[in-house]
């Protein structure tokens, strides 16, 4: 949690609590989701560069988004049933979140025609390429937020007040000149 959301709650008259009453683990429940959707791709690492931050931003408002609500299904429990120390869970049948939109009576017909017509126009394959391609940028910014990390970890740890002494400090990477 942090000072952003707490304040923006505050302000916005939300409610702010932990947790679910009587639901005492849901945060495992979030991390677990939040690992498929965030950790694998960003790590445990603090992100505090403002590009990966848009980088990643602007990755799940399109093609992650898209690729959840209309491609990835997911299963939605239906009943849970102890017998003895045994649970039992019934599943109904795996489904998009745009499949479940279609079938439900609560959905206007004007948006799920607007859905369709959504629908019709996306390309799962190109959505995952355009995914992989963003992803692999965050990643390389990722790598560079690092490095910058452990530059001004080896600036602190040596007190260097300057770049021309940590460039001194630093090991210089093997360059092949050639046919050696």
């Amino acid at each position: 949690m942090n000072w952003t959301l707490h304040n923006y709650c505050k302000r916005e008259g939300i409610s702010f609590t932990r947790c679910r009453s009587n639901h005492k683990n849901d945060q495992a429940h979030i991390e677990g989701k939040n690992y498929q959707s965030i950790r694998r791709v960003t790590g445990y690492e603090r992100i505090t560069n403002e590009e990966i931050v848009e980088a990643i931003d602007d990755m799940y408002q399109h093609e992650h988004r898209i690729l959840t609500n209309f491609f990835y299904t997911t299963l939605k429990l239906k009943a849970k049933r102890r017998e003895g120390g045994k649970i039992t869970k019934k599943h109904e049948r795996a489904q998009t979140p745009y499949q479940r939109l279609l079938e439900s009576d609560r959905i206007p017909q004007e948006t799920k025609d607007k859905l369709k017509t959504q629908y019709a126009q996306l390309n799962p394959a190109e959505l995952q390429r355009n995914l992989q391609k963003k992803l692999r940028h965050i990643q390389s910014l990722m790598k560079q937020q690092k490095e910058v990390q452990k530059i001004y970890q080896l600036m602190k740890k040596q007190r260097c007040r300057s770049v021309t002494l940590l460039y001194h400090a630093m090991a210089l990477p093997k360059i092949s000149l050639g046919n050696s």
